[in-house]
């Protein structure tokens, strides 16, 4: 089902293309340009000039690019004309009048300095579920597969849609697609279905895909077993009703997990009374058994658990283990 899934958003996307991209991934390669393309509109002014990687003959980005540089450098110009200087000319009475008006904004401006932790933190959350993540999550599991370009390319576009489905994502990342209309102008023909004058039927299509997400799928951790994970261990202690203190032990703990597609060894914590543990580990699919003991060793080897949350970094499930 999810295979032909993938193969109906493929022969979407190879609709209406400028140029057909023999054999490759038509999918994949609009990822590619709108990566491309962000990373280039979040550069620095002063770092502007056209990446050496774009060509002319061979991305069309590159058009794009062009037209964004111009426009940086009409912007840059204008804020460097002396024109963009004139306050300097005001009469006094103007300028104490034009500084009044402007303190309160900048007594605003320095009593939001202290929200910037948590703007930080909102950002650091919010960059977890956008498109550039996950493609360079597929990149950075599938980039040293060895097997052919055009093999590859189609795998990758497969995997990012299964990765983005399980992830909740998919319809959030197509509609970044389909509503860049000055990328999508530049990769496909007027006719093309990306194209519609319609706007409510992109609108409806991806309504569709977003009523996939209601589903559970696990159709990323069950499909690719040889790609490497993080996983996240956090133990969390029972807590005594009297003290609020949590239990603790004398002995040497360790944690083992086992999933749909495999299992680890016996992995020992770096110390005793570890809450928190990361290890990467071939992918184990969806996780089923947690194992957590110790060595019985000390004078207060016992050890109440609460529960344990288990979290894949790499599609953000988060499994948790009770007694």
């Amino acid at each position: 089902l999810i295979a032909g899934f993938c193969d109906l958003l493929e022969r979407t996307w190879s609709h209406g293309l400028h140029h057909k991209p023999n054999g490759r991934s038509a999918l994949w390669n609009h990822i590619k340009c709108y990566v491309k393309l962000k990373n280039y509109e979040s550069a620095p002014i002063f770092h502007a000039d056209l990446p050496v990687t774009l060509n002319k003959d061979e991305d069309p980005v590159w058009f794009l690019t062009k037209k964004q540089s111009a426009n940086r450098s009409a912007s840059a110009s204008r804020s460097q004309s002396p024109s963009a200087h004139r306050s300097h000319t005001l009469p006094r009475s103007q300028i104490s009048l034009h500084q009044a008006r402007s303190s309160p904004l900048l007594a605003m401006a320095n009593s939001t300095l202290n929200l910037l932790s948590s703007d930080n933190l909102i950002k650091d959350n919010t960059s977890n579920i956008s498109l550039v993540h996950d493609f360079h999550s597929i990149e950075s599991c599938f980039g040293h597969n060895p097997v052919s370009v055009s093999a590859s390319e189609i795998g990758f576009a497969r995997a990012f849609v299964r990765l983005a489905l399980e992830r909740r994502l998919l319809s959030r990342h197509l509609s970044e697609l389909l509503f860049h209309a000055d990328l999508l102008q530049a990769l496909y023909k007027r006719d093309a279905f990306l194209r519609a004058d319609d706007g409510d039927l992109r609108k409806q299509f991806i309504a569709h895909i977003e009523s996939l997400q209601l589903l559970d799928y696990k159709c990323f951790s069950n499909s690719y077993a040889d790609i490497d994970v993080f996983y996240h261990v956090i133990i969390v202690p029972t807590r005594a009703r009297a003290t609020g203190i949590s239990s603790t032990t004398t002995a040497c703990p360790y944690i083992a997990l086992a999933g749909l597609l495999g299992s680890t060894k016996i992995i020992s914590l770096p110390s005793k009374n570890t809450l928190e543990i990361k290890f990467k580990h071939k992918n184990l699919g969806q996780l089923t058994t947690l194992c957590i003991g110790h060595d019985n060793s000390g004078l207060m080897p016992r050890w109440n658990i609460d529960h344990v949350l288990v979290r894949n970094e790499l599609t953000n499930n988060i499994y948790r283990f009770v007694n």
